[in-house]
């Protein structure tokens, strides 16, 4: 399995893409988890969900597993337009054991198929740039999604780090990031569900 990257060796922006928020994220992977019957219970199925779930939700969706360091430097990639994820076998084979970093990779590539599948071509041509607002690049709203998907918020809010990364199998960093982020946005996500549910009756 190759090296883990740490923070210090940059972050990838990805592409410029229409802006949401984290509460819009967490509550999009709230409405998943609850259209796939999840309960929080244990670690989301991220690898069963990419196999056997995605393919009902659109016909056409379809993965590649290929060799070990075949993508260079890429742990995986997306084409959401035509519902296509393809993953190095070393990050599929760790993922499918359970592993932190590689469930979040694969985590990271579904997130990409569901929340950029309708953005427009012409905007993935302009490379996010450091100027542009988190909220407005590809990677960080994977990313956001990728962990509200592995780590429920309705759960989390009341765990430690620890406890985060032992039940859903996430990285330590991964964990401690999602954890505060829950803490800050949990009562927001409350009143937001409270709309919704509201606007649905």
């Amino acid at each position: 399995m190759r090296q883990i990257p740490t923070i210090s060796e940059g972050i990838d922006r990805g592409f410029e893409v229409p802006p949401c928020s984290r509460l819009d994220l967490l509550l999009y992977a709230d409405a998943v988890h609850s259209a796939v019957g999840y309960d929080g219970a244990a670690a989301f199925p991220i690898v069963s969900f990419m196999e056997n779930i995605l393919p009902q939700v659109y016909p056409d969706a379809s993965f590649e597993i290929v060799a070990a360091g075949s993508l260079r430097d890429k742990y995986g990639e997306t084409f959401p337009a035509d519902h296509f994820i393809r993953l190095p076998e070393d990050i599929y084979d760790a993922a499918a054991a359970g592993e932190g970093f590689a469930r979040m990779t694969v985590a990271h590539e579904v997130a990409h198929l569901l929340w950029h599948e309708k953005v427009p071509i012409s905007l993935a041509r302009r490379r996010a740039g450091s100027e542009l607002p988190a909220y407005r690049t590809s990677e960080w709203q994977a990313n956001a999604l990728a962990g509200a998907l592995l780590m429920p918020i309705r759960r989390i809010v009341s765990m430690d780090p620890y406890e985060v990364e032992g039940k859903y199998l996430v990285s330590a960093s991964a964990a401690r990031v999602q954890t505060q982020k829950a803490r800050k946005s949990y009562r927001a996500f409350l009143n937001a569900k409270g709309v919704c549910m509201k606007k649905a009756s």
